[in-house]
Formats: structure tokens, C-alpha cells, sequence
């Protein structure tokens, strides 16, 4: 975050990091800035929690010998014209249009 200068960060564990708060993580800040105003929804957040968005696989660590050559044979196998873009930021991130 500090070498991009980003105003938020967060992760799959749920960490959640603010640069206002010198990049620290926050658990209860964003609990208490649940949306607000005339897009936001009415209804419980018991309800907003158990409606998952963004599917996602937990994550996941493992080693390997080389990671640049991993990333780059990565971005090789699933390159492809689908892909919308990259980003190199956190090792490797791609969005696919589909």
C-alpha cells in the first residue's frame, strides 16, 4: 500500500487497511461505514453478509523454487483475449470478461 500510496487495502481474511490510519489494519472502522443514502439498501446485515457478491477460494499459500517464472508462466496459460487486465501489484491478479 505505501509503495502505491493506496487509500485502502484488503484481504481475503478480512484485514482491512487504511492510509488515513497509517496503513494499519482496522477491524471496526469499516463495520461502522456500512453504505449510507439514497442507494443504499434497507435490510438487515445479517442478510447483506450471507449474500456474497464475489465468489472467492480462501486463500491459498504454497512455495515454489522461482515465483517470477510461476507469475510469468501463470499470465502465459491464461492470457488470452478474454482477459480485461492485469495487475502485477500483489504477484499476480487477472480479470477476465467473462
Amino acid at each position: 500500500m505505501r509503495s502505491e500510496d493506496a487509500v485502502y487495502g484488503g484481504e481475503m481474511s478480512t484485514h482491512r487497511y487504511f492510509r488515513d490510519f497509517a496503513y494499519s489494519v482496522q477491524g471496526w472502522f469499516p463495520d461502522c461505514s456500512l453504505p449510507s443514502g439514497p442507494a443504499a439498501e434497507v435490510r438487515p446485515l445479517a442478510q447483506m453478509v450471507e449474500q456474497r457478491i464475489y465468489p472467492y477460494s480462501s486463500e491459498i499459500n504454497f512455495k515454489v523454487g522461482d515465483a517470477t517464472a510461476v507469475v510469468h508462466r501463470l499470465h502465459e496459460r491464461y492470457g488470452s483475449e478474454s482477459l480485461v487486465s492485469v495487475n502485477h501489484t500483489d504477484g499476480l491478479s487477472m480479470e477476465f470478461a467473462d
